[in-house]
């Protein structure tokens, strides 16, 4: 074993403090969602509702922040078998001032393997993650731990609120 990797393996994970919730932030939860996250988040207030587009969003800000969430096996049909669709999802995010597709359950490695899912190759996954990044200009974020979807998803509606709130 190397020493970058006894040092890196040796290290703990830094615990990052709660997101502070801005007074009047609510988030909004598409009432689709099946296995929602935030269901034991303190003080943050989630209101379940209809969402045009995405899965997450802010009361308010309903037409300019989204989220859109996948997990694994949902994500290889979204861009594979139901390409044309997504294509057109992915034109109306386009107009938010922030969008995002978050794919909970997996981590950039993982997204180099061949998925059991589908056979869509690792380098159709790459191909679409970067037209989703330079041609909708779509955040993209992924990992296997749902805490960390939680807090990617929370730090970002927080620090838009507060932007456009200070507008």
């Amino acid at each position: 074993m190397g020493i970058r990797k006894a040092m890196r393996d040796s290290r703990k994970p830094h615990k990052f403090k709660p997101t502070v919730i801005p007074p009047g932030f609510v988030l909004v939860r598409d009432t689709r969602e099946q296995t929602p996250l935030f269901t034991r988040t303190k003080g943050l207030t989630v209101l379940v509702d209809t969402l045009h587009y995405g899965d997450y969003s802010i009361k308010g800000f309903e037409d300019r922040f989204t989220v859109e969430r996948k997990q694994e096996s949902d994500f290889y049909s979204y861009i594979g078998k139901e390409r044309k669709r997504t294509i057109e999802k992915l034109k109306q995010l386009s107009n938010f001032d922030f969008a995002a597709l978050l794919l909970e359950g997996m981590n950039y490695r993982d997204l180099s393997l061949q998925s059991m899912y589908s056979k869509l190759t690792p380098e159709h996954v790459r191909g679409f993650l970067t037209s989703l990044n330079i041609k909708y200009g779509i955040h993209f974020f992924c990992d296997s731990r749902r805490s960390a979807c939680e807090r990617w998803i929370l730090d970002r509606a927080v620090r838009f609120y507060r932007l456009m709130r200070s507008m």
